[in-house]
């Protein structure tokens, strides 16, 4: 932490002084389909439970992308013999392919495998926009849930979610996967099934802000601490300036980054006293509170933060203080200012 404040002061008195898409045509589905209440019990009772649980692993190790201006989806797909009836489907099906968005800028990650063994793994590769794997069944299915980002465009251009493998591919609007639950069928044996959730803004990432903020002089100094995710496990790091211009207005200006140190966008904004403008910090406790905002490194806002500042103090003397917190993405704001 101490290494990490060092590159973060530097970087901040610098500061204060101064898609692609896959537009092949997809194989037309299979035109028959069934209900959710026809597919095998072993199939349905997956299709059927929640597509991820919010709190908990919904946007594990995600990188901060979203702002107000995505939409995000949980898509779950199952493909082979969807009653797991190995005795009576001898035959190996190649089911290795790859999912992506077309018409619109996009965010493809896989959350988790669903039967995958053997030689079946999802490929890695650096690209955000689409997810590849190799997967294969003989008498049972496999399956993979994905998390999706889709960046809103136009109303007349309907983005489209574009599921291509070696024996079946299909290509639907993401205006139908607010809410699907459907099959298609491969042959007398495979089918692949598609569940699809809009989510609600509400679930988009947020959590807590925790660290020191330090009056260097009456009128500024800097922050430094810890960004927590909603269960208060640690997610990065934040460090930024705070002064007063000569017109009177407090403003600060920094940097956040990964658990590891790596720089990942700017954080500005205002902050005050509480109590009294005019308060003498040779005197009293300054108590304060900050509001701002974050973007990527592409200068893209993408959430707030806010909290206050006050006792209790690890430095009286120097006036060290302790600031608290809330940070939230803009796809679902999070109520900002103190986390107690």
């Amino acid at each position: 932490m101490r290494k990490l404040h060092l590159i973060a002061v530097a970087l901040l008195l610098a500061a204060m002084l101064s898609c692609s898409t896959d537009t092949t045509g997809p194989a037309a589905p299979d035109s028959g389909e069934m209900t959710t209440f026809e597919i095998p019990e072993e199939a349905r009772n997956l299709l059927l439970n929640p597509p991820m649980e919010p709190e908990n692993s919904l946007y594990a190790g995600w990188p901060f992308y979203p702002d107000s201006m995505w939409d995000v989806y949980s898509v779950r797909i199952l493909w082979g013999n969807l009653a797991n009836d190995v005795a009576n489907s001898p035959v190996t099906t190649d089911w290795s392919g790859r999912l992506s968005v077309e018409m619109a800028e996009a965010f493809v990650r896989v959350t988790s495998e669903i039967d995958f063994e053997d030689e079946d793994s999802v490929l890695v590769h650096d690209a955000v926009h689409f997810a590849a794997w190799v997967s294969k069944t003989s008498g049972d299915f496999d399956g993979l849930v994905y998390l999706i980002y889709v960046r809103k465009g136009p109303l007349a251009v309907i983005p489209m979610l574009d599921f291509r493998t070696t024996s079946f591919s299909f290509n639907i609007g993401f205006d139908k996967l607010d809410q699907i639950d459907t099959v298609f069928h491969v042959d007398n044996i495979n089918s692949v099934s598609l569940h699809g959730r809009k989510l609600p803004p509400s679930d988009c990432p947020h959590g807590k802000l925790h660290g020191r903020w330090v009056f260097k002089y009456h009128w500024g100094g800097y922050f430094e601490g810890k960004w927590m995710d909603v269960h208060g496990q640690h997610a990065g790091y934040l460090a930024a300036g705070f002064w007063t211009t000569t017109d009177g207005e407090r403003k600060f200006a920094g940097f956040w980054f990964d658990p590891v140190g790596a720089h990942l966008g700017r954080l500005w904004g205002t902050w005050g006293f509480t109590l009294n403008a005019a308060v003498d910090l040779r005197r009293a406790w300054p108590i304060g509170h900050f509001r701002g905002h974050f973007s990527d490194r592409n200068d893209r806002i993408m959430g707030s933060l806010g909290g206050e500042f006050g006792p209790p103090s690890t430095d009286a003397t120097n006036k060290v203080l302790t600031f608290r917190g809330r940070w939230g993405l803009r796809c679902g704001m999070a109520s900002l200012g103190n986390s107690d």
